[in-house]
């Protein structure tokens, strides 16, 4: 019988646990550096996204508020600034060897007051037979005319950018009157011109 206590101690392989530790710690080193990029990653997303600059809202300048209306089957809009009021006439009275564009004069609080139909100068389709005509009366300091309009939608809000340039098949003074075209077809008119331009005027001897 082999007597008890005498069996020999195991051995201990001391540099294979030293080789599994380093394995072991450089596991770990490695763990702790790949959390280490993730929440580097995930502050630099954060610092990027703080300093993106927001933004900015437009100058005044940048901005064209204006009102919109429908002529025929299209859709128009001249800027706020320009429209003093919206007024049905109650009658308007053809002026001999006018334009074809100027509907007549009516009585506006007593000043005569000339209506336009801008439709011929756009190729238009003829307006519809209306007793009172919607009219939109412009001017800066006082009254100055009225276009006449089939329909007043809202006040909207452009940027001058949206704003291109009229197409060449549009010249002559339908072409002064505009201001630009929107890519979605919306017509801007140029309220400076139209009220600028003495063509669209009547004279006191009844002439334009």
């Amino acid at each position: 019988m082999r007597p008890h206590g005498n069996a020999r101690s195991a051995r201990i392989d001391w540099q294979d646990l030293r080789a599994r530790l380093a394995r072991a710690q450089a596991g770990l080193a490695a763990a702790e550096q790949l959390s280490a990029e993730q929440a580097k990653a995930v502050m630099d997303e954060r610092a990027r996204a703080l300093a993106r600059v927001p933004e900015r809202d437009p100058d005044s300048r940048e901005i064209l508020e204006v009102m919109t209306a429908r002529l025929a089957n299209e859709k128009i809009a001249i800027e706020t600034r320009f429209v003093r009021e919206v007024h049905r006439p109650a009658d308007i009275t053809p002026v001999p060897g006018s334009p074809s564009f100027l509907v007549g004069v009516t009585n506006l609080r007593g000043e005569v007051l000339a209506v336009m139909d801008l439709r011929e100068l756009f190729g238009f389709p003829a307006a519809e037979t209306r007793e009172r005509p919607q009219t939109v009366i412009l001017g800066l300091q006082r009254p100055e005319f009225g276009l006449i309009v089939d329909e007043i939608y809202e006040v909207a809000r452009l940027r001058v950018g949206e704003v291109l340039e009229p197409p060449g098949s549009v010249d002559g003074l339908s072409r002064d009157c505009l201001r630009g075209v929107t890519a979605d077809a919306l017509l801007v008119l140029d309220g400076d011109r139209l009220l600028t331009d003495r063509r669209l005027y009547v004279d006191e001897g009844g002439g334009p």
